[in-house]
This record gives C-alpha cells, structure tokens and sequence, in this order.
C-alpha cells in the first residue's frame, strides 16, 4: 500500500504547476486582451475620422455644385457658339452669336473660367486664354485688340467677375 501514497502528491505537484502556469499566462493574456481593445479603438477612430471626411466632402460637393453646375452650363455656351462661328462665319445669326460671345467673354464666362497662368501650354490651356483664341480668330479678327480689356469699363466687367467668382468659390468651397 505504500504505492497507494505517492498518486496523491503526484496531485499536488500537478496542481502546483498547472497553478504556476496559470498565474505566468495570466499578464501575457491580460497584455495581449490589451493590445486587442487598443488595436480595435484605434480601428473605431480611424472609420470614424474616414465617415466623417467622406460627410465633409459630400457637403463640399453639394455646397459647390451650383457653381459646377452652371460653370458646365457656360462652357457648354460658349463651346456652341464658338462652334457655330466656326463652322459658318457668314451665318445670318453671326450678330446675335457675336453679341452673346461678347457677353461671355466679359461677364459670365469670366465668373467660372479657368485663369490665364492657371495651366501653361496647348493641352492644358486655360479658359481664358481658348477664349482669347477664339476672340482673335473668329470674332474679332480684324482689330485683336478688342479681345483684351484695354477699355477701362470693360476690365471693370471683368474685374467684377473674377472677384465674385473669388468670393464664390471661397464662400462654397470650390476646388479647381
């Protein structure tokens, strides 16, 4: 029966150890649970902060889309009619496409265009500058003078429009 004494502190030695294990992988799960909750805020904060710039940038887009909106629907304009007196110099409607060129170029085109110097070369030339093209070749041939604002209340027209435009695009935060 002697054997029968030794199964007991086999036990107890068993338990002891099991008893030191457990006591040396309780900080390193307590370590790794904390490493996890930290990785899985970090993770909230980052879709959070992505949530909220994609909002912002859908209200900056829907902020600018008036300006976009008709800067599409001024350039669609002034496309037509440098079309038109492209494609027929002589056409009956030439006053009428002349006089509208005119009120685009001075005013309302200048609110949305691109600036001379905002793009360089032929590729990627400004609005202003195609314009100043057109002006020269198709409308105002004969005096190209005319296509500049040496007139001081024609660059007081376009002064005004670039500067709403300014205010515009900085009030609806426009990027171009």
């Amino acid at each position: 029966m002697a054997g029968h004494s030794n199964p007991p502190n086999g036990w107890r030695k068993l338990a002891t150890d099991l008893k030191l294990v457990g006591e040396a992988i309780q900080p390193v799960a307590i370590i790794v649970g904390g490493i996890l909750a930290l990785l899985t805020y970090m993770s909230s904060v980052s879709h959070e902060r992505y949530a909220r710039d994609s909002d912002l940038d859908r209200a900056r887009l829907e902020r600018s889309r008036p300006y976009y909106e008709k800067q599409l629907s001024l350039y669609l304009d002034a496309a037509r009619v440098a079309a038109h007196l492209a494609a027929n110099p002589a056409t009956p409607e030439r006053e009428k496409l002349v006089a509208r060129f005119w009120e685009l170029y001075w005013g309302e085109l200048a609110f949305v265009e691109s600036r001379s110097g905002a793009s360089e070369g032929p590729p990627n030339q400004s609005i202003e500058a195609l314009m100043v093209e057109v002006c020269k070749t198709y409308v105002s041939a004969a005096e190209p003078e005319k296509c500049h604002a040496t007139n001081a209340s024609l660059g007081a027209a376009l002064a005004l429009s670039h500067r709403a435009s300014d205010e515009i695009q900085k009030a609806w935060d426009v990027r171009k």
